[in-house]
């Protein structure tokens, strides 16, 4: 999920299975961050830290970067999102 310039979420792609999706992640931010090896990021999670360390561990390998901050969601969002959710949070080159 991505949200638009008018603050609607739209779904950006679909994958099948957990690996391929935290895959996915690392893949977007590649390809969409705005200095993949220097750029800050967030990620905030349900429950799934072992996975976000895959996460983490990804962007590191494939593009020099580093996560930043590791949190926990709050509890509005993971009342909507549900255990297992991964938000990933960094400066894009465009919205």
């Amino acid at each position: 999920m991505h949200v638009d310039n008018e603050g609607h979420l739209v779904n950006v792609s679909k994958v099948r299975g957990r690996k391929s999706a935290i895959a996915a992640l690392a893949a977007k931010y590649g390809e969409t961050a705005l200095d993949p090896e220097n750029g800050t990021v967030f990620i905030s999670h349900a429950d799934c830290l072992a996975e976000v360390e895959q996460l983490s561990d990804m962007i590191h390998t494939k593009f020099g970067g580093s996560v930043d901050v590791i949190t926990d969601v709050g509890a509005v969002i993971g009342a909507h999102a549900g255990p297992g959710t991964i938000a990933l949070f960094f400066v894009g080159k465009e919205r």
